[in-house]
């Protein structure tokens, strides 16, 4: 939709919407219209089949464009939004794992890409909210202040929400899930970016096959997550095909709090995170072991906190998870694929 259209578009929807309009009033014709936003007629037309589409006005040759109905404040924020180029981007992440989950660094990349086309990007943590009343709350404000999109940081504090799809769905249709491996969601209701922690795995194992091992040890923390999963399955398989099915992953749950390590000779050992991995360094230093001449180890997220542990971790690929966020929102603004939902799991580097 270009621009005049969208202004002609606001325009009798803020009339109707504020009162200038009562039902079965008749509305300027597309030629007044014309006239009075310096344009062609074909930028009127859209504008008001924009209308009669969702039912606001009912179109006739003879008696013209009339009012059908008055949209409350809710319908109103709906309306909009199909000439806003606002996004909102909710977090759920906890504050001290944010960096892992929304950082600067995909921020960047995102802006970046949306730079020359004029979006509005708006940021709420969002963390907090736990009840079905609460987020109806939020995304009744959201939506009358013409969200157009909704980008969802999952950070393993949004159960309600990836457990019942049908309740983001009632409210709005354009919503983009930037998973990092906490929930799973239903992907045939939103647009998906996830970190591919399957594919991470396979990567690990052929990694260290490529370095000489066959054998490995995946340490985990004794509390399931399906990001731990994804990485465990994906060692598994990776080692299989690497080994043609000779190698062997030996699981053992690791306590962090804990002062044990692994001691499985020709084994190399695979932390399913930098916190485990971290500690399994800490408790091999006590035993005056040091880690690339005495045993080779590896893990994921890349995470900060532990840089001065200097592991070797394969991380997340965040300007790519923002550049990919940004290429849906464009999609969606744009009209482009109207019909199609985009879901792209994205691999880490070493």
């Amino acid at each position: 939709m270009n621009q005049k259209t969208a202004d002609m578009y606001k325009y009798i929807l803020d009339g109707i919407t504020l009162s200038d309009y009562q039902v079965g009033d008749k509305l300027p014709t597309e030629l007044e219209l014309c006239r009075q936003f310096n344009t062609g007629r074909m930028n009127a037309h859209f504008a008001l089949k924009m209308l009669e589409k969702n039912n606001i006005v009912r179109r006739n040759k003879r008696s013209g464009t009339v009012v059908h109905r008055v949209p409350d404040n809710f319908e109103y924020g709906r309306l909009l939004a199909n000439i806003s180029r606002r996004v909102c981007i909710l977090s759920h992440s906890p504050v001290h794992i944010q960096h892992l989950h929304w950082n600067a660094a995909i921020e960047e990349s995102l802006k970046s890409e949306l730079a020359d086309e004029d979006i509005e990007i708006i940021y709420r943590n969002v963390g907090c909210l736990k009840t079905e009343e609460e987020y109806s709350q939020l995304l009744n404000e959201l939506i009358a202040e013409g969200i157009n999109i909704l980008v969802i940081v999952s950070g393993g504090m949004d159960e309600y929400l990836s457990s019942h799809p049908d309740f983001l769905f009632k409210f709005h249709d354009q919503v983009v899930i930037f998973e990092r491996g906490s929930l799973r969601w239903d992907e045939e209701a939103y647009h998906m970016v996830r970190i591919n922690n399957f594919a991470d795995g396979v990567q690990a194992a052929e990694y260290l096959f490529g370095q000489g091992f066959a054998n490995l040890v995946f340490c985990q923390s004794s509390k399931s997550g399906y990001w731990q999963d994804e990485r465990r399955r994906g060692l598994i398989q990776g080692n299989r095909r690497c080994t043609s099915g000779k190698g062997l992953v030996t699981i053992l749950e690791f306590d962090d709090t804990g002062d044990s390590f692994p001691k499985i000779k020709g084994f190399a050992i695979v932390a399913a995170n930098d916190k485990i991995a971290a500690r399994l360094l800490e408790s091999a230093q006590r035993r005056n072991l040091v880690m690339g001449e005495d045993f080779t180890l590896v893990s994921f997220d890349g995470d900060p906190v532990f840089a001065d542990y200097h592991l070797t971790s394969f991380r997340p690929d965040y300007q790519e998870i923002g550049l990919q966020i940004a290429n849906i929102i464009k999609h969606i603004i744009d009209g482009k694929h109207s019909n199609m939902r985009f879901c792209l799991r994205v691999q880490s580097k070493l």
